[in-house]
């Protein structure tokens, strides 16, 4: 999906409404998710959230931006000097600001990554959608069940978990839920959890991630109902928009789930700088390696397949 194919759902004003909504609840969901990575920092400015996540991807660290910045390079700056060449990093951007500005930040060295359609659920009514055959749901609460949750959703996306658990620490996402407004979904068949989504509000708005299903589960419509979890548990806590990125695949289903495109958010890959990039060239399997022998030996026990309890009707 191109930029010139995400039609607004909204008149221009209240577009930009809708885009200030969100950056803001995905920032705040950043820096919360960061208070519970090992070496992670998060920090807010007027014009932009910037963020370390440690994860070695460039999508995973930088600086989520507030519309259009008064100073871009000065913000570019301001990110550089945060991260400190201790990670790769991204600039979050709407379509109207890497469209205006695309020029001066390819002659910076910036690359554009990706860019995902904004989607937003914004019906006074829910539908009932009854759930697949076998399907239960149930809220992750504790450092094991959130283990679990974890490893499902690392494994529906792709990640290795036992290279995700490196950075997540379980016990500090519980400590993050007692206090937090996020919401750990987790869909069980025959007690096994296997697709996943978290659902976090900030007053009348909330924010859809982790969406995921283990690949031996889907085209079963689990990703469905653990989307529609997410939205009514937001409704019960009071948001009335509710947000998500979608990726290539999900875009078809959640505009069957009616949800409107909103605008695009463009990832924008900065330059890797020297010490980076001297890194990179280290071969991976020596790391991979090297890494297994050393450390890797404590994360083989991670649960994978932990069975949930089952939440009663």
């Amino acid at each position: 999906m191109t930029g010139t194919e995400a039609g607004p759902a909204a008149p221009a004003p209240e577009r930009d409404r809708f885009l200030r909504a969100f950056e803001h609840i995905q920032a705040r969901n950043l820096a919360a998710t960061c208070a519970t990575l090992r070496g992670a920092e998060a920090r807010e400015t007027p014009e932009s959230l910037l963020f370390l996540s440690g994860f070695p991807l460039p999508a995973q660290n930088g600086a989520v931006v507030y519309g259009r910045p008064s100073d871009l390079e000065g913000l570019v700056g301001r990110t550089r000097s945060f991260l400190r060449n201790r990670a790769p990093w991204s600039l979050y951007l709407e379509r109207a600001v890497w469209e205006s500005e695309k020029g001066r930040l390819s002659s910076w060295g910036f690359k554009l990554s990706r860019s995902e359609p904004l989607m937003m659920w914004n019906s006074p009514t829910l539908p009932e959608t009854p759930l697949p055959e076998g399907l239960g749901l149930v809220e992750a609460k504790s450092p094991e069940e959130l283990a679990s949750f974890y490893a499902v959703m690392a494994r529906g996306s792709g990640i290795s978990p036992g290279f995700l658990y490196r950075f997540f620490r379980p016990e500090s996402l519980a400590a993050a839920l007692r206090e937090g407004s996020s919401r750990f979904h987790a869909g069980l068949l025959e007690g096994r959890p296997v697709a996943t989504s978290i659902s976090t509000v900030d007053g009348e708005d909330a924010l859809i991630t982790s969406v995921a299903t283990l690949p031996g589960f889907r085209r079963r419509g689990l990703g469905t109902a653990l989307t529609w979890a997410a939205v009514r548990s937001a409704r019960e806590r009071g948001a009335d928009r509710v947000f998500l990125l979608a990726s290539k695949m999900g875009e078809p289903v959640y505009r069957k789930m009616g949800f409107e495109a909103v605008d695009l958010t463009y990832i924008v890959a900065a330059p890797e700088q020297p010490r980076l990039l001297l890194l990179r060239v280290i071969p991976w399997a020596l790391a991979v390696l090297t890494w297994f022998a050393l450390v890797g030996h404590r994360y083989r026990d991670w649960p994978t397949t932990k069975a949930l309890p089952v939440l009663p009707p």
